[in-house]
């Protein structure tokens, strides 16, 4: 596995002899990838004010998974291939561990939680390409394996599918305690209704001799 992942990364990388303009366009990519896509959540934000809630909560959620991607990642403490000498440090990164990648991890979990929802998958698109465009920059420039870009999207996609999960969980448990309020509201107005009926129909039979006397 490890073969492959280092013959995917001397395929895609730039190396010791990268080709100067795809150096400078995928350290580019890969430092101002992240800011670009910032852009578009926010511009999305303005242009769906109904999503601007789902937004906050993918950016909330973002957070959470970076954090846990660096925690990830420093207990795996996997090396970068600039720090075995397959590649020089183009980006001048710090040494930490490089798996998962927290760009890719961030990145595609706000990308994915875009497109399950329909009027934001166009921006959903955006940040997907985006997120595959920084990955591939952080490969060319050295910064990351292939296998580090595939553990954070794969990162990204377990904590969205887990908060899908819940929320679905919580909506639904939240219903039912709606659904059982309302039936109880519901017995009670009938039970108030037929006592109404009842105490009107009992004056109706007191007060029927009284009527019936020349």
């Amino acid at each position: 596995m490890q073969y492959v992942n280092y013959g995917l990364f001397e395929w895609m990388a730039g190396g010791f002899h990268p080709t100067h303009w795809l150096l400078v366009v995928a350290c580019w990519i890969a430092v101002y990838g992240a800011w670009a896509a910032a852009l578009v959540v926010i511009y999305s934000g303005f242009r769906q004010p109904s999503q601007r809630l789902n937004l906050v909560l993918l950016v909330l959620l973002a957070c959470l998974t970076s954090v846990l991607s660096q925690a990830i990642s420093s207990y795996l403490d996997m090396p970068r291939p600039f720090a075995i000498g397959m590649s020089p440090n183009y980006l001048q990164h710090g040494g930490r561990g490089a798996m998962p990648s927290t760009h890719m991890s961030v990145m595609s979990l706000v990308a994915l939680g875009c497109l399950v929802r329909p009027s934001l998958r166009a921006a959903g698109a955006v940040l997907l390409a985006l997120a595959f465009a920084t990955a591939w920059g952080r490969i060319y420039a050295g910064a990351h394996f292939p296998a580090d870009v595939i553990a954070g999207l794969l990162l990204g996609a377990g904590v969205l599918a887990v908060y899908t999960g819940l929320r679905s969980g919580v909506q639904r448990w939240l219903a039912r305690r709606r659904a059982a309020a309302d039936a109880v509201k519901a017995v009670k107005a009938a039970d108030a209704t037929a006592k109404a009926e009842a105490k009107a129909a009992t004056v109706r039979v007191v007060d029927a001799p009284a009527m019936r006397r020349p």
